[in-house]
């Protein structure tokens, strides 16, 4: 969580329970598009990457309850592991049964060919690609 030691005792909290959050967007009274805690869109990029990192965060420690070695896989397989829980959530991450098998038995060639296998893989393209390779060969992908 981004730090909040500046804000005044109790300002976040009262901002919170004014405002109300919805995790979906919503136009407010005079039509903004709105989400979380009456924030409008656009968001700033400074914004964007404070939710990209507490994403991030919950990707890891969520892949590191699967995977307590998440690490010693090495780095390239672990990001592509976390990466892909990033962008499928952890239910849609869980839903890939196989592959989770396969990494539980560091069987790389199998964890590859079964994301591959799946309609992410065909949605994703790019980064599908990028993600099975570093499962696979344990290597960064380089163009």
């Amino acid at each position: 969580m981004p730090n909040c030691n500046d804000i005044p005792t109790g300002l976040q909290e009262r901002t919170e329970a004014k405002e109300g959050f919805s995790g979906d967007p919503y136009k407010d009274t005079l039509g903004v598009l709105t989400f979380g805690f009456g924030t409008t869109f656009p968001i700033t990029k400074e914004e964007a990457r404070a939710v990209l990192c507490i994403r991030l965060r919950d990707s890891v420690k969520d892949m590191l309850k699967m995977f307590p070695d998440l690490w010693s896989f090495g780095n390239a397989r672990a990001m592509a592991i976390i990466d892909m829980r990033y962008n499928l959530g952890l239910a849609g991450f869980k839903q890939f049964k196989r592959m989770v098998a396969c990494i539980y038995e560091l069987d790389w060639e199998h964890a590859a060919d079964e994301a591959m296998r799946s309609d992410w893989y065909k949605q994703v393209k790019t980064r599908a690609v990028e993600d099975v390779h570093m499962l696979r060969t344990g290597e960064m992908y380089v163009k």
